[in-house]
């Protein structure tokens, strides 16, 4: 099936669903599961783009199967996110995330992973690890608009967030 992305001229448009999961980590700071590919120097949270007739929570659920390889739970809705960034190779991004609370009830040896943990997706090298929202040392988390409302409370309803980079 077909991925909602294209490129239309220099921009490059991407519809993405993406998960929260939360832990409370070593002395009680609330911690967020990230990913990223090992040759990046940033985070970004785990998900991935929608395919073509299918709907966010669905394309998620698929995502985390391929990504991590186990079932996840596909919460609330949270976040509406239109995201305008460049890219490092001087085109721009227009994307539309979705983002969901996440959770792996069968999975609680996830929960207690420590360093960075290898994902299980065939074309690219993910790593997995649970970060401090508001730590920006090695590969912090983009967009960077994620690390100032990650350090809050969730939201109780789905908030509505216009983000525009560069």
């Amino acid at each position: 099936m077909a991925m909602v992305s294209f490129r239309e001229a220099d921009v490059w448009f991407n519809h993405r669903a993406a998960g929260i999961a939360t832990r409370v980590g070593p002395g009680g700071a609330v911690e967020v599961l990230v990913t990223t590919e090992r040759h990046l120097s940033y985070s970004y949270l785990p998900g991935g783009r929608v395919e073509m007739g299918e709907d966010t929570r669905t394309a998620l659920a698929r995502e985390v199967r391929e990504e991590i390889g186990c079932a996840c739970e596909v919460g609330r809705l949270l976040f509406v996110v239109e995201n305008f960034h460049p890219w490092p190779d001087g085109t721009r991004g227009h994307e539309i995330a979705l983002c969901y609370a996440l959770s792996f009830p069968d999975n609680l040896e996830l929960y207690a992973a420590t360093g960075e943990f290898d994902g299980c997706d065939a074309e690219h090298d993910l790593v997995f690890r649970w970060m401090r929202a508001d730590d920006v040392s090695a590969r912090p988390l983009v967009p960077a608009f994620f690390r100032d409302l990650l350090a809050r409370p969730l939201p109780d309803h789905p908030t509505h967030v216009l983000n525009r980079e560069g």
